[in-house]
C-alpha cells in the first residue's frame, strides 16, 4: 500500500500495457483473468469504479471459479453506493472460494502443512 500511494499512476500504466498485449495477442485464458482482475484493483485506486465494475463482470464471467473477482467487485460497487449489490457480490464470492478453492500444501522442515 505504501510504495502504491507513490505509484498509482505508474501501476495504471503497466497494468493496461499487460491487458492491451493479452488482448493484441488474443489471449483469453486463465491469465487473461489475472491480468483483467488487476487492472480492474488498478481502476478501483484510481477511483474509475464503473470502469472497474464492467471489468470485474468480464472476469466473473471468463473464469467463474475465481473468487478474487467478486471481492472486488463488491468494492467497486461499494464506493458507487451500492450496497446491497456489493453484499451479494461478496457472498457469491465466499460460495466460489468454498467451492472450488483446494488448500496449498506446504512443506516445512519434516512436516507437510495444508493451508
Amino acid at each position: 500500500g505504501r510504495v502504491r500511494k507513490h505509484h498509482l499512476d505508474d501501476e495504471l500504466e503497466a497494468k493496461q500495457k499487460v491487458y492491451d498485449l493479452i488482448q493484441s495477442t488474443g489471449g483469453a485464458d486463465n491469465y487473461s483473468c489475472d491480468v483483467m482482475n488487476n487492472l480492474a484493483t488498478a481502476y478501483i485506486h484510481h477511483e474509475m469504479y464503473v470502469k472497474a465494475e464492467v471489468m470485474l463482470r468480464d472476469v466473473i464471467k471468463l473464469c467463474p471459479w475465481d473468487d478474487f473477482p467478486y471481492s472486488n467487485l463488491a468494492s467497486a460497487l461499494h464506493h458507487q453506493g451500492q450496497e446491497e449489490e456489493a453484499q451479494i457480490a461478496f457472498e457469491k464470492g465466499k460460495k466460489v472460494r468454498d467451492k472450488w478453492s483446494t488448500p496449498d500444501m506446504v512443506t516445512v522442515g519434516n512436516e507437510e502443512l495444508m493451508l
